[in-house]
């Protein structure tokens, strides 16, 4: 009995219940706290829902790039329409048969050595 006692006694201190975070509005187990860039985000979705909002509009309301970010990602949309198109010109056996036309002209020296009978 003295034993259970004392195993009682070490765990007075602890606290139960469930776990309280502080800043936290928790409704039905969901976290209701929004940063800054999903609102913004939800603005943009919000503008682009609208009939009369173009592409153009809706950079140009929430656009804080400078002007070497905005050519990098013209840049990046010309490059990735180009790879798109080249990619799309050749068929799955196209890329396979030039794959194996490579490999064939590539000499056998990093190849690994039989070791061993057989």
């Amino acid at each position: 009995m003295s034993n259970n006692n004392n195993e009682q006694e070490k765990y007075k201190s602890v606290m139960n219940g469930k776990l309280k975070l502080k800043g936290l509005k928790i409704k039905k187990g969901t976290c209701v706290k929004i940063k800054k860039t999903e609102k913004i985000k939800q603005n943009m979705i919000t503008l682009a829902t609208t009939e009369n909002a173009t592409n153009e509009e809706i950079l140009i309301k929430d656009d804080n790039r400078t002007e070497a970010q905005k050519r990098f990602d013209e840049v990046q949309a010309q490059r990735k329409t180009e790879r798109i198109a080249k990619a799309a010109t050749k068929t799955h056996r196209q890329r396979i048969e030039e794959l194996n036309k490579f490999l064939d002209t590539l000499s056998n020296h990093f190849d690994i050595p039989k070791v061993g009978p057989g």
